[in-house]
Protein backbone atom coordinates (compact mmCIF):
# COMPACT_ATOMS: atom_id res chain seq x y z
CA UNK A 1 0.00 0.00 0.00
CA UNK A 2 1.19 3.04 -0.51
CA UNK A 3 1.30 5.83 1.71
CA UNK A 4 0.61 8.66 -0.15
CA UNK A 5 -2.29 10.04 2.17
CA UNK A 6 -4.80 9.58 -0.25
CA UNK A 7 -7.81 6.86 0.27
CA UNK A 8 -7.87 4.36 -1.78
CA UNK A 9 -10.68 3.23 -4.52
CA UNK A 10 -12.79 1.11 -2.28
CA UNK A 11 -15.07 -1.23 -4.95
CA UNK A 12 -17.95 -3.28 -4.13
CA UNK A 13 -19.07 -4.16 -7.40
CA UNK A 14 -15.64 -6.52 -7.54
CA UNK A 15 -15.22 -5.07 -11.26
CA UNK A 16 -11.49 -3.67 -11.17
CA UNK A 17 -12.15 -0.82 -14.10
CA UNK A 18 -15.64 0.60 -12.77
CA UNK A 19 -15.93 4.22 -13.09
CA UNK A 20 -15.14 6.21 -9.26
CA UNK A 21 -17.61 8.46 -8.06
CA UNK A 22 -16.43 11.10 -5.38
CA UNK A 23 -13.29 9.93 -3.15
CA UNK A 24 -12.88 6.55 -3.76
CA UNK A 25 -16.08 5.21 -4.56
CA UNK A 26 -17.38 3.22 -7.16
CA UNK A 27 -21.12 3.98 -8.71
CA UNK A 28 -22.28 0.69 -8.48
CA UNK A 29 -21.31 0.58 -4.57
CA UNK A 30 -23.25 4.48 -4.28
CA UNK A 31 -26.55 2.83 -6.18
CA UNK A 32 -26.46 -0.20 -3.86
CA UNK A 33 -26.40 1.85 -0.62
CA UNK A 34 -28.96 4.65 -2.29
CA UNK A 35 -31.18 1.23 -2.72
CA UNK A 36 -30.59 0.15 0.78
CA UNK A 37 -31.38 3.77 2.71
CA UNK A 38 -34.59 3.84 0.40
CA UNK A 39 -35.67 0.45 1.48
CA UNK A 40 -35.55 1.18 5.09
CA UNK A 41 -36.75 4.87 4.78
CA UNK A 42 -40.13 2.92 2.98
CA UNK A 43 -40.16 -0.10 6.06
CA UNK A 44 -40.12 2.70 8.66
CA UNK A 45 -42.71 5.27 7.05
CA UNK A 46 -45.57 2.25 6.51
CA UNK A 47 -48.01 2.48 9.14
CA UNK A 48 -48.23 -1.48 10.68
CA UNK A 49 -51.87 -1.10 12.05
CA UNK A 50 -52.90 -0.57 8.01
CA UNK A 51 -51.65 -4.18 7.04
CA UNK A 52 -53.54 -5.22 10.11
CA UNK A 53 -56.63 -7.86 9.41
CA UNK A 54 -60.56 -6.01 10.57
CA UNK A 55 -62.61 -8.23 12.51
CA UNK A 56 -66.39 -7.44 11.70
CA UNK A 57 -69.18 -8.25 13.60
CA UNK A 58 -69.95 -11.33 12.02
CA UNK A 59 -67.93 -14.87 11.39
CA UNK A 60 -68.78 -16.42 8.67
CA UNK A 61 -68.00 -20.57 9.13
CA UNK A 62 -67.50 -22.63 5.79
CA UNK A 63 -66.56 -26.49 5.39
CA UNK A 64 -63.67 -26.73 3.64
CA UNK A 65 -63.70 -30.66 3.37
CA UNK A 66 -62.84 -33.84 6.00
CA UNK A 67 -64.87 -32.17 8.92
CA UNK A 68 -62.52 -28.71 8.84
CA UNK A 69 -64.20 -25.37 9.24
CA UNK A 70 -62.94 -22.36 7.97
CA UNK A 71 -63.80 -19.03 9.70
CA UNK A 72 -64.08 -15.77 8.12
CA UNK A 73 -64.83 -12.78 10.83
CA UNK A 74 -64.25 -9.83 8.51
CA UNK A 75 -67.76 -9.22 7.54
CA UNK A 76 -69.44 -6.30 8.62
CA UNK A 77 -73.81 -7.19 8.11
CA UNK A 78 -75.53 -10.13 8.67
CA UNK A 79 -76.94 -10.23 4.72
CA UNK A 80 -72.95 -10.53 3.35
CA UNK A 81 -72.51 -13.06 5.56
CA UNK A 82 -75.36 -14.73 4.22
CA UNK A 83 -74.00 -14.26 1.09
CA UNK A 84 -70.55 -15.20 1.70
CA UNK A 85 -72.01 -18.66 2.80
CA UNK A 86 -74.56 -19.06 -0.10
CA UNK A 87 -71.67 -18.64 -2.36
CA UNK A 88 -68.94 -20.66 -1.36
CA UNK A 89 -68.88 -23.72 0.87
CA UNK A 90 -71.90 -24.40 2.75
CA UNK A 91 -71.74 -23.34 6.05
CA UNK A 92 -73.18 -20.83 8.30
CA UNK A 93 -73.13 -17.20 10.23
CA UNK A 94 -72.74 -16.43 13.94
CA UNK A 95 -71.94 -13.09 16.05
CA UNK A 96 -67.96 -12.82 16.09
CA UNK A 97 -67.34 -13.52 19.95
CA UNK A 98 -64.21 -11.27 19.32
CA UNK A 99 -65.60 -8.19 17.88
CA UNK A 100 -65.59 -5.28 20.04
CA UNK A 101 -68.31 -2.43 18.73
CA UNK A 102 -65.69 0.84 18.70
CA UNK A 103 -66.71 3.05 21.64
CA UNK A 104 -68.40 6.19 21.03
CA UNK A 105 -66.76 9.29 21.70
CA UNK A 106 -67.37 11.56 24.76
CA UNK A 107 -69.28 14.77 23.30
CA UNK A 108 -67.78 18.08 23.80
CA UNK A 109 -69.64 20.29 25.81
CA UNK A 110 -70.97 23.15 23.93
CA UNK A 111 -72.39 26.77 25.00
CA UNK A 112 -75.22 26.29 26.97
CA UNK A 113 -78.75 27.57 26.16
CA UNK A 114 -80.60 30.10 27.85
CA UNK A 115 -83.60 29.19 29.05
CA UNK A 116 -86.86 31.66 27.72
CA UNK A 117 -90.13 31.20 29.63
CA UNK A 118 -93.17 31.99 27.13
Amino acid sequence: MPSSGQLQPFDWSGQPNAPLVGPGLRLAAVVRRMLIVIAAGTAMLQDPRASQAREGPWCALSEIGGNAMYENCNIPTFELCVQEVIAGNRGFCIPNPRWQAPRPTARQPGGRRKRVDY
